[in-house]
């Protein structure tokens, strides 16, 4: 009966250990809010896997294809985001989905990262969100570099709002301008 207990207790504590561990995608905020119609905004990407290495895995980023128009996706460069290239995947642009973001390396990859820059441009009036979870493409989920099991990631997602091309109104003098000649012409023949 005790050697069961000892079980339970370690059971639930390896539960409590398990759970402890946190894996993070998220994106920056904006470049800018709000754009414009045919206006680019940009986010980064950062992941921060401190708690546990992952040997790789991939994203998706979801959003409103009546308001955004997916542009490109880079990966930060090697130095600053030691990836291994032969693990990116080929991204797919469906129609409100960017799929398959998917990055890793055979060492693992630990710590806080930016992963790269993604770009979209306003096609329409209206607010996006952009929502990350797990990829439905062929990388994957992230894989961990120590138990080599699927890991759960807390994905941070954000929003932008795009607005019509706004008309500048003319400035109060351009206004003023044609009624303050008008005036002065009028006065000039009532002298």
């Amino acid at each position: 009966m005790r050697n069961l207990r000892i079980v339970a207790i370690g059971c639930l504590l390896a539960l409590f250990h398990a759970g402890a561990n946190a894996a993070s995608i998220s994106l920056s905020s904006p470049s800018a809010d709000p754009i414009a119609i045919n206006g680019f905004v940009a986010f980064d990407i950062t992941m921060d896997f401190s708690d546990e290495a992952t040997l790789g895995g991939g994203f998706d980023i979801i959003y409103n294809g009546a308001v955004l128009d997916y542009v490109s996706f880079t990966f930060n460069a090697l130095a600053s985001f030691p990836r291994d290239p032969g693990f990116d995947s080929t991204i797919s642009d469906l129609a409100g989905k960017v799929q398959d973001i998917g990055f890793g390396n055979f060492a693992g990859l630990s710590g806080p990262y930016t992963i790269g820059t993604i770009i979209f441009q306003g096609i329409g009036a209206g607010t996006s969100g952009l929502t990350l979870g797990n990829t439905t493409g062929a990388s994957g989920p992230f894989i961990s570099n120590v138990t080599f099991e699927a890991m759960t990631v807390d994905y941070a997602g954000g929003s932008v709002t795009v607005e019509a091309a706004v008309v500048p109104l003319p400035a109060a003098l351009l206004l003023a301008a044609p009624v303050l000649l008008t005036l002065g012409g009028l006065r000039r023949q009532a002298a």
